[in-house]
């Protein structure tokens, strides 16, 4: 299956929230905001992928033509300052106004941190790892660190299968997933 990466625009963006909306479970793509797919989860989801954030980049996930998904590469400053438990990886975003880079090695850190979402009928076909292999890409020169929960054992396989170091997170059922990723 052909798996691409695409910058988002309204376009792009209205086709996430339609798969977010049709197959995925909002507590997997939101913060707490409320019960089911609420205005403000939707305000939230749409927020989250198109304002501007201080280097941060998200794309949407295409695979088959149809948009499946969203990944970002998100800079930290030191490990410690990475979100160690699920909730906070998916929930955290940068706060306060700042320019949008247009290209990803424009991001100045050295440490980025993946964070990505499927809808339920993209897993399992290995679109993660493709996709996870196209943010490795963007993050050249890097190192690359992901968030995971030990239940989430295919996020977990493919992490290691793409070279990624595992480690237990500091929540109990926490995975921390660490690789270098070398220039081209």
């Amino acid at each position: 299956m052909d798996v691409t990466l695409v910058p988002f625009d309204e376009p792009t963006l209205d086709a996430l929230v339609a798969a977010a909306l049709a197959d995925a479970d909002p507590d997997e793509v939101t913060p707490p905001l409320g019960a089911g797919w609420t205005a403000e989860r939707l305000a939230w989801l749409r927020d989250h992928h198109l304002a501007p954030r201080p280097h941060r980049e998200t794309w949407a996930v295409v695979a088959g033509g149809a948009v499946v998904g969203a990944v970002r590469l998100t800079p930290v400053a030191d490990p410690a300052e990475s979100p160690t438990r699920p909730d906070e990886m998916r929930n955290s975003q940068e706060n306060g106004p700042a320019e949008r880079s247009t290209r990803p090695d424009e991001m100045r850190n050295s440490r980025v941190e993946v964070g990505m979402w499927l809808v339920r009928s993209a897993r399992g076909r290995g679109v993660g790892a493709a996709a996870l292999r196209l943010a490795l890409d963007l993050a050249a020169g890097r190192t690359v660190v992901a968030h995971t929960t030990v239940a989430n054992a295919a996020a977990v396989a493919a992490l290691r299968r793409l070279g990624f170091v595992t480690s237990s997170g500091a929540e109990p059922g926490a995975v921390r997933a660490e690789r270098a990723v070398p220039r081209a």
